[in-house]
Order: structure tokens, then C-alpha cells, then sequence
């Protein structure tokens, strides 16, 4: 197996497997296990223990390699790899038992991110991108819209929860400024459309 094959293959079992261990826990995540920062972003237990896995699967691979975690932080090394992962993308509809929360794992090498790996558990899917070889969803490959005309395209973005107020309203003019030809859409507090 190349070298390219065999991080893509880690990558996918370091997210899988992070998502076994969510979707084992997501019944019995207690009230008291969550904790949130200053903008009302939910951390869990499970978290930590999410992205130790990852660590752990990819350690087993490759033990010289470096990480950026959410969680747990920089793990330095010498080595022209790094991954960086997110290991409950989505923690506020994990706690919310959602299904649109995922493992996300990037892979970066000598500064470029050449892979990126993630998986919905709740609804099995996988998405996986690598650097000048497209994406694929469940092993299928994927493409973005042959849509050339901007009225009839979708543009989506997400704040962080609690700052909504702080961010949208700027971030619809920088939209509409830059791409005039958009319709838009705006979300209230309550996730319906305004």
C-alpha cells in the first residue's frame, strides 16, 4: 500500500471508530458531563475521549507524526505531518442527539493540508477529500454544482453558537457586497428562516 492510501485508510478508521465510540455514548450523556465556555459552546467528557482515540489509532500508524487536537492540544514533532482534528464537529447537536454532527480529521504535510476526512456517525456517511484527487461520499465520487449562474446557487455558513447576534448581521453584508447576485436567506435565533 502507498503512503497516500495508507493515511487516507488510517484516517477513515480514526473517524469511524471516533464515531462508534460517540454514537455508544450519545444515550447516556448526563446533563452534569457538559460544560460550556463563554459563547455557550457545549465541551463534553466525550470529546476528549474522541479525540484520544483518534490519536491512538494514528499513533499506531505513524507515531512520529504531529497533532493539533480541539481538545487536547499540540502534540509537536520533527515530522512533515500533522493532523488536526475536531473530534465532535458539532458538539451542540450531539448533545441535542442531531444528526448533522461529525469527526472531522485533517491531514497537513509540509504546510498543506492534503487530506480531510469526515464522518457523520448518526447517518454513516463519509466524506473524503484528497488533495488533487477530488472527493468522494461513501466511497462515491463527489462534485460541486455545474451551477455558473450565482442566483441559482447556495451559499452556507455557520457561527459559532452564542455570537450569532455579534457575527451575522456583518458577515450577510460581506456576503451580499461580494456576490450581490445571491438571494439571501437569513436565520432568527430559533433556526427558522426570517
Amino acid at each position: 500500500m502507498n503512503i497516500k492510501n495508507q493515511l487516507k485508510s488510517v484516517a477513515i478508521k480514526a473517524a469511524t471508530e471516533a464515531g462508534k465510540l460517540l454514537m455508544e455514548n450519545i444515550d447516556v450523556l448526563k446533563s452534569a458531563e457538559i460544560q460550556s465556555d463563554a459563547y455557550a459552546n457545549p465541551t463534553t467528557k466525550i470529546d476528549s475521549q474522541s479525540e484520544r482515540k483518534i490519536v491512538e489509532i494514528i499513533k499506531a500508524v505513524f507515531p512520529e507524526h504531529a497533532f493539533l487536537g480541539e481538545e487536547l492540544g499540540k502534540i509537536e514533532s520533527d515530522s512533515q505531518y500533522k493532523w488536526i482534528i475536531d473530534p465532535i464537529d458539532g458538539t451542540s447537536n450531539y448533545v441535542a442527539k442531531r444528526d448533522t454532527f461529525s469527526v472531522s480529521i485533517g491531514l497537513e504535510h509540509q504546510g498543506e493540508i492534503i487530506l480531510g476526512v469526515v464522518y457523520l456517525p448518526k447517518i454513516d456517511e463519509i466524506f473524503v477529500a484528497e488533495k488533487n484527487n477530488g472527493a468522494t461520499l461513501n466511497g462515491k465520487a463527489i462534485h460541486i454544482s455545474g451551477a455558473n449562474d450565482l442566483a441559482k446557487a447556495v451559499v452556507t455558513y455557520s457561527t459559532y453558537p452564542g455570537t450569532e447576534k455579534l457575527k451575522a448581521a456583518d458577515f450577510d453584508k460581506k456576503i451580499l457586497e461580494a456576490i450581490p447576485q445571491v438571494k439571501f436567506f437569513g436565520f432568527g435565533d430559533n433556526g427558522a428562516v426570517d
